[in-house]
């Protein structure tokens, strides 16, 4: 069965956009700019805060219990490889 990599790093880049790196090689950028008006991620619109992201186990994690799944980042990124993993638990 074709497994979903883990994210094994986290780190903030420019203009509110993140960069995961997994433990397959995969890289993904994930651009929060559409979702610092909307609740529950105004608290990133502040630079500062934003840039405190960190990994926790599979979360992309800020303080105040405000997260979001790497997994989620990664099928966003890499629609092929996600639809290759759907195929597999289907079988």
């Amino acid at each position: 069965m074709f497994e979903i990599p883990r994210a094994v790093s986290v780190h903030s880049l420019d203009n509110y956009q993140i960069e995961v790196v997994y433990s397959s090689g995969d890289i993904a950028r994930q651009d929060f700019a559409e979702l610092i008006d909307k609740e529950p991620f105004k608290k990133l619109k502040n630079k500062e805060f934003f840039q405190q992201v960190q990994l926790i186990g599979n979360q992309i994690c800020w303080p105040e219990e405000l997260d979001f799944c790497a997994d989620a980042i990664w099928f966003r990124a890499y629609p092929k490889k996600y639809e290759k993993w759907l195929q597999s638990i289907q079988q």
